[in-house]
């Protein structure tokens, strides 16, 4: 992925992760991706989308459950 980010201008990174991968894999690439110079855009959910914003991505994208869970309260 760094290899290939450092020719993009955007890298996104998005879905489930399957079974057995780290919460964290998103936010490793999301680390690798900035680290190759590109800017970094995450669609995910649940503890792989919270490593991943802790990691600083430059945009997320998560639907309106999905972001009442990240901030820990209910969304009018």
């Amino acid at each position: 992925v760094g290899s290939l980010a450092a020719g993009a201008s955007w890298v996104v990174t998005c879905g489930s992760l399957p079974a057995g991968m780290p919460d964290d894999f998103h936010a490793e690439l999301v680390r690798r991706t900035r680290r190759a110079g590109a800017q970094v855009a995450v669609d995910a959910s649940d503890a792989p989308l919270r490593a991943a914003c802790a990691a600083g991505p430059d945009l997320i994208k998560p639907n309106h459950e999905e972001l009442a869970e990240l901030v820990g309260r209910p969304l009018a």
